[in-house]
């Protein structure tokens, strides 16, 4: 009986302090930054989820109502708190009472990624392979050729490991942004670089499709997707299995031999309609992109003049490329060039000067091999090279004068 006594106790103090926890959180809070809704200072898929529990909830209106990147007055408390304390007038991203789809479209496409103050990052449970449900990616074929389309299957959960309580869940998926989907032809919302699409008729989209919905964020510098699944209506599902196909581009890029990359799931937070978290399990898929022809190796000269001399430079992955370099000896005072600026901006200017020193043709190379630019300058004392929309990195310029070729490095 004493045990009883002291047991009830226990819970009697940690509901005390628990409650208490509450009030100060909330109070804490003294400014409501629009989509930071768990203000921790950064607006994020995590976010989402909590935007998912209480949308359609109504309460007082902020004084200031607004969804510009700035702090804001709390509105009045409203009578929900969510589960770590925070009051669920913070999901009111716009301030005009009610939690609605035009928040999460605030929160989502206007404030995503903004930050303020000191961030906490969000904490997010790691899950074990043997007995949480696992986030697995499957690729529809495990080689592919640059430019390829790579299509994976994502599943959630199979029949030993199934999922139970699902209201949401927010994950990234990694990759490396030298081979996929490259920042100049991938903006946010581009469907022709990246998509996700829920499969229709599953235990988690059912109904004809009509149970879940997905939200992407591109983020192609870093070489990560945000994604978050939410059901449409407060309410958990259980079950397991395939619940999305995801496309993405392999980058048309020139590769002097095969090359093993992964493409890996991490980041996971799957929560039930109150916001309890149950761990899930991440994944990595391996894929093999093929060496190709437009390569520039020692078994295919095409790019390089007849009379070329090799002289290998090491690339980043230290990969070789064969570029040439035909000054002859005891004519360098002939064969001066000027390259500037270097690092470079925007424009990149070649000057030549020296006896019968013509600049002839230009080539830039990515450092993966891939020729961007074959130039064939006219009569002027200088040329220009646009590389405005070159991503930063390095770059190989290759430069044919009457009196021979050298290549020059360039950084961006």
């Amino acid at each position: 009986m004493r045990n009883l006594h002291i047991t009830a106790l226990r819970v009697a103090v940690i509901l005390l302090l628990t409650t208490q926890m509450v009030t100060s959180l909330q109070a804490q809070i003294q400014q409501v930054w629009p989509g930071d809704i768990n203000d921790n200072g950064i607006v994020n898929g995590v976010d989402l989820l909590y935007h998912g529990v209480a949308e359609g909830n109504i309460g007082p209106e902020r004084t200031e109502t607004g969804s510009t990147w700035e702090g804001y007055a709390p509105a009045p408390s409203w009578q929900n708190n969510f589960s770590d304390g925070i009051n669920f007038s913070n999901a009111d991203v716009n301030g005009r009472g009610m939690v609605e789809q035009g928040d999460r479209k605030v929160l989502w496409r206007q404030n995503y990624g903004n930050t303020h103050g000191t961030i906490n990052p969000d904490l997010y449970s790691i899950g074990d392979a043997a007995w949480d449900p696992v986030l697995q990616l499957n690729a529809s074929s495990s080689s592919l050729e640059a430019g390829d389309v790579l299509t994976l299957d994502l599943s959630l959960g199979d029949a030993s490991r199934s999922v139970e309580h699902f209201f949401g869940i927010t994950f990234t998926i990694k990759f490396d942004p030298q081979y996929f989907a490259d920042e100049l032809t991938a903006p946010l919302w581009n469907p022709n670089v990246f998509s996700l699409n829920l499969l229709p008729n599953t235990w988690l989209n059912g109904n004809n499709g009509n149970g879940a919905e997905a939200f992407i964020q591109l983020n192609n510098e870093a070489g990560e997707i945000e994604v978050v699944i939410l059901r449409k209506e407060l309410g958990e599902t259980n079950g397991h299995g395939d619940i999305a196909s995801i496309m993405i581009i392999v980058e048309d890029i020139a590769l002097l031999e095969d090359i093993n990359t992964g493409i890996t799931v991490e980041k996971i937070k799957m929560v039930d309609q109150n916001l309890i978290e149950y761990p899930v399990a991440g994944s990595t898929e391996h894929i093999t992109i093929l060496a190709n022809s437009q390569a520039l190796t020692t078994t295919n000269h095409d790019d390089l003049p007849e009379n070329a001399v090799a002289n290998r430079e090491q690339t980043n992955d230290g990969n070789e490329l064969l570029f040439e370099d035909t000054v002859p000896t005891g004519e360098e005072e002939n064969f001066e060039i000027n390259v500037y600026p270097n690092p470079v901006v925007n424009q990149l200017t070649i000057a030549t000067s020296g006896e019968n020193n013509v600049l002839e043709s230009v080539q830039l190379f990515s450092a993966a091999g891939q020729l961007l630019t074959n130039q064939q300058p006219k009569e002027a004392e200088e040329t220009q090279v646009d590389m405005t929309n070159l991503p930063k990195g390095n770059y190989f310029l290759q430069l044919t004068t009457s009196n021979g070729t050298t290549v020059r490095q360039v950084t961006k």
